[in-house]
């Protein structure tokens, strides 16, 4: 199924939501560690990939990157938020953990697409604006 085919009926995605959410996952945490590596970080990986991988910070992101998705992506991500999986985790609210589970869905199908530009750069985007909530909070947490 390529990006730009008209959206498939009812049904018509082959694989589980949850398959896709779960290669999503990992796709995603991988992303985060390269990254957190490559920024020069030394210390404290797991704690600072946890600010980026947890379902509220995933939720936070995808508030701000939903509109740039496309209509066949944006069909995916809410199959996998609205997509009943798993049990909420205690750190997050459910609309935080149902957002997340659609953001690893959505990055799980583009991972199955071979669409790697496009994971790529909404990952990258993703990343960025993460980072930059951070830096804020941390900015503003020491005024």
């Amino acid at each position: 199924m390529e990006n730009d085919q008209v959206l498939p009926r009812s049904g018509a995605i082959p694989a589980d939501v949850r398959q896709w959410a779960y290669i999503g996952d990992a796709v995603w945490h991988l992303f985060v560690r390269r990254h957190l590596v490559e920024d020069g970080w030394r210390k404290d990986l797991t704690r600072r990939a946890t600010a980026y991988v947890s379902a509220p910070a995933q939720a936070r992101v995808m508030e701000s990157l939903v509109d740039a998705l496309t209509e066949q992506e944006r069909y995916i991500y809410q199959r996998g938020k609205n997509s009943k999986y798993g049990v909420v985790p205690h750190n997050a609210s459910p609309k935080e953990y149902h957002m997340a589970t659609g953001m690893e869905t959505l990055l799980g199908w583009l991972d199955e697409q071979h669409s790697n530009a496009r994971m790529d750069e909404l990952m990258e985007c993703a990343y960025q604006a993460l980072r930059n909530m951070q830096e804020n909070e941390e900015h503003n947490g020491k005024q």
